[in-house]
């Protein structure tokens, strides 16, 4: 199948029409040809980063192209719930946008009205960008292809998101939720246990909340206990790390398999 064709399906559809969870890879790295490897290897979805990173908007409109050309289904990630930020990555041609810090139904029932059309929505419209597929077609077919191809996700990141979370996901229009384990571990005071068995609770509770909402569930997050918990609950999005930490990981190792031809140990990392 296609790039073109899979993007009016729903991504959580196999190719045989079997429910499928997508995979994806974080780019921190903000480079199109790794952007475009990320699929080529397998993984179904991209994600990138506007809120920790220093990724502009023009330089996310390739990203995608380069993703969606090689298969992937892109994710970005906004600096906040500003209307300025959810509608530009929407125009420069992200499918997914995941909102941060959403901790209540009126906010998300807000990113919905930005980022959708009528009915559900409130999208500003603009005929020529690439999200509206630069104008090529009518533009009641424009709107509603936009609609089909945009999922909107809030981020589930705080103790009041987690208490909010079935009223959050009771919004019309709101595709689904992300959780940030990370973000929750320190409110529970317990920063980077990621075996917690509060923190996993706490995971499991949200997904299950959500998919009685008829939600969708994502979450970023290494492999480990709570990812572990979150895929056995049926989480529907996973994001188990960055390119830049795999990198990191595997350079490590390679140093470490190549003796350095000194008597003395070598240092892996250290300044030269």
């Amino acid at each position: 199948m296609s790039p073109a064709k899979r993007m009016t399906n729903d991504p959580f559809i196999d190719d045989s029409g079997n429910p499928r969870r997508l995979r994806g890879m974080a780019i921190l790295s903000n480079s199109p040809w790794v952007a475009e490897l990320a699929p080529k290897v397998g993984f179904e979805l991209v994600w990138f980063d506007m809120e920790h990173g220093s990724l502009g908007f023009a330089e996310l409109g390739q990203l995608c192209q380069a993703a969606e050309l090689a298969g992937g289904i892109t994710l970005a990630r906004t600096a906040d719930a500003q209307r300025t930020s959810i509608l530009r990555a929407l125009e420069v041609g992200a499918q997914f946008i995941l909102v941060p810090m959403i901790e209540d139904a009126e906010q998300a029932q807000e990113i919905v009205r930005i980022a959708k059309y009528p009915p559900l929505g409130n999208r500003g419209f603009s005929s020529r960008s690439r999200g509206a597929g630069y104008g090529l077609e009518p533009m009641a077919r424009t709107l509603s292809k936009a609609n089909a191809r945009t999922r909107v996700f809030g981020l589930v990141e705080t103790r009041k998101a987690v208490e909010n979370v079935a009223s959050i996901c009771a919004v019309e229009g709101l595709d689904g939720i992300f959780l940030g384990p990370g973000d929750l571990s320190f409110e529970l005071g317990q920063p980077g246990d990621f075996a917690s068995p509060v923190l996993i609770e706490m995971v499991v509770s949200c997904v299950k909340a959500a998919h009685a909402a008829g939600k969708k569930v994502g979450m970023f997050s290494a492999p480990g206990p709570v990812l572990s918990a979150a895929i056995a609950e049926g989480c529907d999005i996973v994001v188990p790390g960055a390119d830049i930490g795999y990198l990191v990981a595997g350079w490590k190792t390679l140093l470490e398999s190549i003796p350095c031809g000194r008597e003395s140990s070598c240092t892996v990392g250290a300044s030269t």
